[in-house]
């Protein structure tokens, strides 16, 4: 699949009743979070730049957003993040209690070899799932959800 931003995106999934339909991305330039909504239950955000204090608080809103909306499955893409501070390391922590306070679930999936180091460090990976890539994300958990279905 290719992205753009500003395009809207056909996707079809096979996790159970997540897959299919247009999915809007919408763009936050300023602090480098977009999201790409697949539907209202399976939404992925993708985090660009330094996550750090100046992108927290969009994030968490968007966090917040989706749990109110009833999305119970977030994937949190890292790729193109450069860097991150504690405070980005918090909201990631905040994102996944809140997600499991609503019976949700958080992933995260291509996290730069500096990041992990960060995550190895602070014990953080034996908290989160995290995959390498985006497609390992969907060929374990997407894939193995329509298995179970």
């Amino acid at each position: 699949m290719s992205y753009h931003p500003t395009a809207t995106l056909s996707r079809s999934s096979s996790f159970g009743e997540l897959g299919g339909g247009a999915a809007h991305c919408l763009l936050f330039p300023q602090v480098g979070c977009e999201s790409l909504v697949m539907n209202s239950e399976f939404q992925v955000v993708y985090l660009s730049g330094s996550f750090d204090i100046t992108m927290v608080a969009k994030f968490r809103e968007q966090i917040e957003s989706m749990t109110a909306g009833g999305t119970k499955t977030v994937l949190v893409d890292l790729k193109h993040v450069t860097f991150m501070d504690s405070s980005g390391l918090g909201a990631l922590v905040a994102a996944l209690k809140a997600m499991r306070a609503n019976n949700g679930k958080l992933y995260l999936c291509s996290v730069n070899e500096q990041i992990k180091m960060l995550f190895d460090l602070t014990g953080l990976n034996a908290v989160f799932e995290i995959y390498a890539s985006r497609e390992e994300f969907d060929r374990v958990v997407l894939s193995g959800a329509s298995e179970t279905s």
